[in-house]
């Protein structure tokens, strides 16, 4: 048929083919645009049930507008040739881009969000997909995914009499489709049971675990063993074939897969909303990074980044400082300084330490001089002398006899005290000269004059040394809290903080610690290293009603303290505790050889934000 031109569409190259026809890239030559042409042949187009799913095609895909669905454009019919027109997608399928070994965690999961947007965009309007498979999922060359083929598609408004696909009209016995078709279904489809858009989220889950292994979540070497693995057994664990994957990116993909439909995640919205906060914790600039504001948009307009200067030395090292912000604007990027004045201070700086250091010195000089001062002033008085005076005696040949040294007499002599022995041998020594020589002058006692006070001073407390002025502290800048909402089911990691023996009883206190930062909107609302409490919920082995219920001992959660130290519910489940159970059991690990123990410490699980709930984080 190529060459061939239907109404005003030429045909230029097969570029694929389905259940539901022939797929050709064609030329509008009205428009003059490529676009993509899905024509039902006349022999299928005899059978009333292939026109009707051909018209329900054209219909579901028409009512949707999302940048991640492949956009139609009309439905044409040319004799007994009927043709859907649609965006023509350049690039390969997803079944085409994923290696062996599994897509890069960052890749896998920027296709899971857009895939996630798209269903959830297309359940909103009420529409299910039924057959995402990665053959139905194209990617562009700029990365950009284009869900298809809605051939299969369902309104979730229809009747109870609607009618459902069996296994032979979804072509799973036809040779060569039965691996790709049944791979993804999920056990209620397999089954021929009413689906809703929980069906679509276990089949989107097999797809992320292909993404991310490069192996298909259930595979076997016929459609009817496949159909076994997914009615039946346990998808191999994440870790074991991708250790790379982040293990809540892991806890995400696993949400989806449960066999019973209660089990799985809620909505597409609340998974779309959980691979958003994923990605933003860890590529926090990404796509998803949240918009500034409009203060954040007027200071980068006000203050623009100077353009970098060209190095004429190796990097400079200094420090990102952040630029100072006004109260009430958003948080910018921190800004580089590359001037080498930040690293080395200036010279006036230098001159001003000088200064307040010889400040620091002679306030300390002048303390000690005022203390020794007044310990000069406040030294107790010695006691009284008394000082004998002895008058030379001169004579023609011989000097005057020197003084003798002044001896130390009572405070108070007696009164009739005899004088002292000195002084009478002065008086009667004979004198050499037959000229009397007058008598010198009785000797007195000169007193050392008491203290001026007589009563004694108080004694008081030296007083101590000047202290160093003190240094001014900068002003820190009002903090300013914002309120931010943490949605249901959002997961983070935590690990258990002690032993927990197998003989523990039910009612334990437990106690848990967060192991990384709990951001939403870049923003840290629950800190690592934060406690989370939790009970034991049932003993090992402990029978409940009528002896049902023995099995592994298990644990529930309680709550968390966030940044604003604020109590925040969590569970240990994913789901809430009207889709089953909230409590897990405990895990020892594999190879741990610990006797007498029912989990060791630092054991990790993933705990889940149980509610919608606020908290105030720094703006």
């Amino acid at each position: 048929m190529l060459g061939q031109t239907i109404q005003h569409y030429q045909l230029l190259e097969a570029i694929g083919a389905g259940g539901m026809g022939q797929i050709y890239k064609a030329e509008d030559t009205r428009l003059h645009r490529i676009v993509a042409l899905k024509l039902l042949p006349p022999g299928l187009a005899a059978d009333p049930e292939r026109r009707k799913r051909f018209l329900q095609e054209a219909q579901s895909a028409s009512a949707l507008n999302h940048p991640n669905i492949v956009t139609l454009f009309d439905i044409v019919t040319d004799g007994d040739t009927q043709c859907i027109v649609m965006e023509y997608v350049p690039g390969n399928t997803l079944r085409a881009v994923i290696p062996p070994r599994g897509l890069a965690v960052a890749q896998a999961l920027q296709y899971a969000t857009q895939i996630a947007s798209a269903l959830n965009t297309a359940h909103a309007a009420g529409i299910i997909h039924r057959d995402l498979k990665p053959s139905n999922i194209m990617i562009t060359p700029t990365g950009m995914v284009k869900i298809l083929d809605f051939g299969l598609a369902k309104w979730v408004g229809a009747g109870p009499s609607a009618e459902q696909p069996t296994i032979e009209q979804s072509q799973l016995t036809k040779e060569g489709s039965i691996i790709g078709t049944v791979s993804y279904m999920s056990p209620e489809q397999a089954e021929g049971k009413r689906v809703d858009a929980r069906s679509d989220i276990f089949s989107f889950g097999s797809v992320m675990y292909e993404m991310v292994t490069g192996r298909r979540a259930f595979e076997g070497t016929s459609g009817i063993s496949t159909l076994s693995a997914i009615l039946r057994d346990e998808v191999q664990p994440i870790y074991e074939l991708a250790p790379e994957v982040p293990p809540l990116f892991e806890q995400v993909i696993l949400r989806c897969l449960p066999k019973d439909p209660d089990a799985r995640w809620p909505s597409m919205k609340q998974i779309e909303s959980a691979l958003i906060t994923l990605q933003r914790q860890l590529d926090p600039a990404g796509p998803y990074a949240p918009p500034l504001s409009a203060a954040s948009a007027e200071i980068a307009e006000a203050h623009p980044a100077p353009a970098p200067a060209a190095p004429s030395r190796a990097p400079d090292p200094s420090p990102v400082v952040a630029a100072p912000i006004p109260n009430g604007a958003a948080a910018t990027k921190p800004v580089p300084i590359t001037s080498p004045d930040v690293r080395k201070p200036s010279s006036s700086s230098t001159l001003v330490l000088v200064l307040l250091l010889v400040g620091i010195v002679l306030v300390a000089s002048a303390g000690a001089g005022a203390w020794l001062w007044w310990q000069n002033q406040h030294r107790p008085a010695p006691p009284y002398q008394a000082q004998v005076m002895s008058p030379p005696v001169s004579t023609p040949t011989t000097p005057p006899a020197e003084n003798p040294p002044p001896q130390d007499v009572p405070r108070t002599p007696p009164p009739e005290a005899a004088p002292a022995a000195p002084v009478e041998s002065a008086l009667k020594a004979p004198r050499r000269t037959a000229k009397k020589s007058p008598l010198p002058p009785p000797t007195q006692f000169t007193p050392v004059p008491p203290p001026a006070a007589s009563t004694p001073q108080p004694k008081t407390e030296e007083p101590p040394a000047a202290p160093p002025p003190p240094k001014p502290t900068p002003k820190s800048a009002p903090v300013v809290l914002t309120p931010i909402t943490v949605n249901d089911a959002l997961p983070f990691r935590i690990a258990l903080a002690q032993d927990v023996p197998a003989d523990a009883l039910e009612g334990q206190s437990l106690t848990f610690t967060v192991v990384d930062d709990f951001q939403v909107g870049g923003k840290i609302l629950i800190a690592k290293g934060a406690t989370v409490t939790g009970v034991i919920a049932s003993e090992a082995g402990k029978k409940r009603f009528l002896g049902i219920g023995g099995g592994k001992m298990r644990f529930e959660l309680q709550r968390v303290e966030a940044v604003d130290a604020k109590k925040l519910n969590v569970r240990a489940m994913a789901g809430r505790a009207k889709e089953g159970p909230t409590t897990r059991p405990f895990d020892t690990g594999r190879g741990s050889k610990s006797k007498g123990l029912a989990a060791v410490q630092g054991a990790e699980y993933i705990a889940y934000i149980d509610g919608d709930q606020i908290v105030s984080a720094r703006k």
